[in-house]
Formats: structure tokens, sequence, C-alpha cells
């Protein structure tokens, strides 16, 4: 009986034993297994946190190349806009220069300005002049224009002073000596027994292409290279020549040239005898004997050499070498049409027109104060035949005694 409680109690001891290690096993296995579960929670947010972090990097980079591409845009932008540079100075043109109404080499053609052209400068854009001429603004190549100082403009008008001067002395000189001559022959009359008088010599013109006329205009200067002018108006009276007009006026801005030897864009004014064919303006017709002819704004005068209508007036833009009448208002005010090469030799140029003054030289026509250019316009009578001599002063005994 006792060997059988003894085997009882050892068998529940080791019950015991046995259940307190299983619990002990379960909680140890129940502790790791927590431990486990929070280290994955301790990663996974780990691993959130990480990525919003690379998410809210990533933004910030976009962010910071958008703004970067924006800002490139905008400097791209800015800089292919042509900056205008406002300035304020005096130019002169250095060649035969296109006046356009935009800063490009497509843009339109209003006018073309004569070589030594002075203008208003209003500013620049990229290579191109903004230039105010004749009460209008356009644009010209940089390249084609440079300052006009104020010592230039002393010199022109100095030389404009000098002209006027030698002119005046000539005169002076030519009176002094008809009244030397009158004062002589008075002096011997009274002492000498009267004869036979000699034949009186006229003064006038004697070349035979002025034979036929009886209204010249005379135009001289001081030499072939001058611009500057000396204009008078003849009329003839039965044998006489007598002086209606005198009036200082302008030439081609690089002087006179020979009919002959004259060529196209040269800015010389050809010299020698030239007769009128007919009349046009911007203003109505003041009363000329010629045919006249508005301007409009579809006039050209042709200068493309060799076109069937060079040196011609027509009613469409022809491109190329032209000039466009209405945008000369001041000097086309009133202009009389020359015959210099009407028979549109090519290359000799053409558009030689008596007409009123601009801001100086011309491109070859003869300009004078628009006082004088109306008087002449009305007065020349096609009935008259008259002819415009244009020389410098050294030839004028060739063509008067």
């Amino acid at each position: 009986m006792s060997k059988l409680l003894k085997l009882i109690t050892n068998n529940r001891k080791k019950s015991i034993i046995l259940a307190a290690s299983g619990v002990v096993l379960c909680a140890a296995v129940a502790g790791v297994l927590i431990h486990n579960n929070n280290n994955v929670k301790t990663e996974a947010n780990k691993t959130v946190l990480t990525d919003g972090k690379k998410a809210e990097t990533t933004t910030k980079t976009n962010e910071v190349a958008s703004n970067k591409d924006k800002t490139q845009t905008e400097t791209t932008t800015s800089k292919s806009e042509p900056q205008f540079v406002e300035q304020k100075f005096a130019g002169k043109t250095t060649e035969i220069v296109n006046f356009r109404d935009n800063p490009a080499e497509t843009a339109n053609v209003t006018k073309q300005l004569a070589k030594r052209t002075i203008v208003e400068v209003l500013g620049k854009q990229e290579v191109w002049y903004k230039v105010k001429y004749d009460s209008k603004e356009g644009w010209i190549n940089s390249k084609y224009l440079i300052e006009y100082t104020a010592d230039d403009k002393k010199a022109d008008e100095e030389a404009a002073r000098k002209q006027q001067e030698a002119a005046a002395a000539a005169q002076k000189s030519a009176e002094a000596a008809k009244a030397a001559t009158n004062s002589n022959t008075s002096a011997k009359s009274t002492i000498t027994t009267p004869a036979t008088p000699a034949p009186e010599v006229k003064k006038g013109f004697k070349s035979p292409q002025l034979s036929n006329s009886s209204q010249v205009i005379l135009i001289t200067t001081s030499s072939m290279s001058s611009s500057y002018a000396n204009i008078k108006f003849y009329q003839k009276s039965g044998e006489y020549w007598n002086l209606k007009t005198e009036t200082n006026g302008r030439v081609g801005t690089s002087g006179l040239a020979y009919i002959s030897n004259r060529m196209q864009s040269t800015n010389k004014t050809p010299a020698g005898v030239l007769g009128i064919l007919s009349a046009f303006g911007v203003a109505d017709n003041p009363g000329t004997k010629y045919s006249y002819a508005n301007v409009t704004d579809d006039m050209y005068w042709d200068l493309n050499s060799g076109s069937a209508t060079y040196n011609r007036l027509i009613h469409n833009n022809p491109g190329g070498d032209f000039e466009h009448l209405a945008s000369y208002p001041t000097q086309y005010k009133y202009a009389l049409v020359t015959d210099y090469n009407v028979n549109q030799t090519a290359n000799k140029g053409g558009a030689i027109f008596v007409h009123i003054n601009g801001s100086g030289g011309t491109a070859g026509c003869v300009s004078m104060p628009e006082a004088q250019m109306r008087e002449l316009i009305t007065w020349v009578d096609p009935g008259q035949n008259p002819k415009i001599l244009i020389i410098p002063s050294s030839d004028l005994s060739k063509y008067w005694y």
C-alpha cells in the first residue's frame, strides 16, 4: 500500500514539473513572438518613414527642376526679344539707303534716301536705327549711317556762304566792269569827234543748242564737285536776254558730271543742256502751261536699268530701284521733268527733276526755294522752247557772250 502511494506521489511530481515546464515554454514562445512582431512593426514604420522622406525629397527635387526650367524658359524668352535703346543725335547717310517701315531686311521700303542725307536719330534696335526724316519715322541699317557732327554742319554752312559770296563777287565785278566801260565811253565822247559807231555786241546765249529758245534757266556751280548752285531765269525779248529772277539752289551731293559721262546712282547732276517734258506735284496745279500730274500714292519712277519702263512714271511698285514720288511731299510739292536719258540708255539713270529744296544736296536733281520753284513752273512756256543749262562757272564762256 505504501509503495502504491509512493508511486502515485512520484508521478504527480513529474506531472507538475512537466506542466510547469510547458507553461515556461509557452511563455518563452509568446515572448519571442511578441518581440518579433514589435520588430516587424518597427521596420514597417521605418520603411514608411523612409519612403515618405524619399517622396518628399523627390517632390522638392522636381519642384526645383521645374523652377529651373521655368527660369531658363523665361530667360530664353527675354533674350529673344530685341531691345530698343533710345538715342538722340543727327545722322548722315553714307550711301543711297532704303528707308523702311520696320527694322528688317524684308520690311517695306517707303523711300530711298540719297547719300549725305541728314536725318534725326531716335534710337537703335540691334543693327537698325530708328530715324525721322521729312516728318516721317522709319528704319535705316546702321552700317549706312554716321553721326552728323557740329563740325560737319559748320563746314556745310561755310561752303554755302563761300558759294554765295563768290556769286555775289562775280556779279559785282561784272557790274563794275560795265560801269567802267560806260564811264570810259562817256569820257571819250566828250573829247573826240563822233565816229561811226561799231556794231553793238548784245549779251546773251550763243550756243546753237539754245538758239531756238526764248527762256533759259542757267544753273552754275563754282566747280564740278560743288553741290551749291546759283540759279538765274532769263527771258529773251527781241535780241536781248533779260534776267528775270536769281536765287541759290542745290545740285547733286557729289556735284556735276557731263551728260556723256554721267552714270546712275552717283549722286551727280548731269551737266549740259536739258529740255523740259512735263510737270507734277503733290500740291494742285499752280497754273503751269505743261501737262501736270497730281501725285498719288501709287506713282513710282522706275529706275531698274533694262526695264521696259526704265526712267518712266508708272502706277505700281516695280521693286528693285525706284522712287516713290509720294514719299517726298516737300521736294515734290512742285516739280518739272527734264528730258535727261529720255532714250532709256542702260545705267545712265533717270528721274532728273527740278524741284523744291530738301535738307541738303540732291541725288542728281536741281532744287531751289519753294517761292522760286512756284514762279518757275508757272513761267516756263513750251511754246518758247525753254532750256535748262547746268554748268560749272568755268564753262560759262562757251555758252554766253
